[in-house]
């Protein structure tokens, strides 16, 4: 099992944000994490940048995002920052990315929130001919009509698809996208990513066997004292309840 740690910015501590979360990364590094992952916050500090950031400050530490909402973004404009940030990582950065959820996209950003998991599909279509090295990227379908070369950098950029659920899963599993699962298992919430053999279960959208997986540390607690390890299943379980029926609707 590989370890990873969630390193977000510091709300409004403003000039002293970016030595924080570049030093959180650092010591991460030193500290033996195999992965770092930033949230893509919707009122806070650009996910990817910090990627960037933390990269040319670290030298083993894989870093990732936490998700990006695709929704706001082109996905030539997303994929030329994504390939930016890997030829700055030299090949450590893995891209995470979601539909989001109808409160942000919706309400925040007053786009659309329809056929989630459709446009999903559509944006990895774009991605499988980007991230695969310096070309010409030609995609068509539904959504996209893009003719746009890219020559940013050879080093692939890995793509982390968030699933919730059994649409999200199918997905993942169809399209070959990295998996990037957050689900629940009673009171326990289980994060897995990259996890070997995975692949034929997802295309079935169905997880029968045990994973190999990475644990992401959110938060690290020594004990079960003060309500805390209560309070964050709690929340998990929340975020996971008012997610899921949106993304199954497809």
């Amino acid at each position: 099992m590989r370890i990873g740690i969630m390193v977000g910015p510091e709300t409004r501590r403003y000039a002293a944000k970016v030595d924080q979360m570049v030093d959180d990364a650092k010591a991460a590094d030193d500290a033996g994490f195999a992965t770092a992952w930033v949230p893509q916050l919707p009122n806070d500090f650009d996910a990817m940048t910090a990627v960037a950031l933390m990269g040319r400050e670290t030298s083993r530490i894989e870093l990732g995002t936490a998700v990006v909402p695709l929704q706001s973004r082109h996905p030539i404009a997303l994929g030329q920052q994504a390939l930016s940030v890997q030829a700055v990582c030299g090949g450590r950065f893995s891209l995470g990315v979601g539909p989001s959820h109808h409160w942000i996209v919706d309400t925040m950003l007053g786009l659309p929130y329809e056929q989630p998991a459709k446009l999903v599909e559509d944006y990895l279509d774009v991605f499988d001919a980007m991230f695969s090295g310096p070309n010409a990227v030609d995609v068509e379908n539904e959504r996209f009509r893009i003719h746009n070369p890219l020559d940013v950098t050879d080093l692939a950029v890995p793509v982390l698809v968030a699933a919730l659920g059994p649409v999200m899963l199918r997905i993942a599993g169809e399209t070959g996208a990295a998996e990037f699962i957050i689900d629940r298992d009673g009171d326990e919430c289980i994060v897995a990513s990259n996890a070997d053999g995975m692949t034929a279960q997802l295309r079935r959208a169905r997880m029968e066997q045990p994973l190999e997986s990475e644990l992401l540390a959110t938060s690290l607690v020594a004990d079960r004292h003060d309500g805390v390890y209560e309070a964050a299943i709690r929340a998990a379980a929340i975020f996971l309840a008012a997610a899921r029926p949106a993304e199954e609707a497809g």
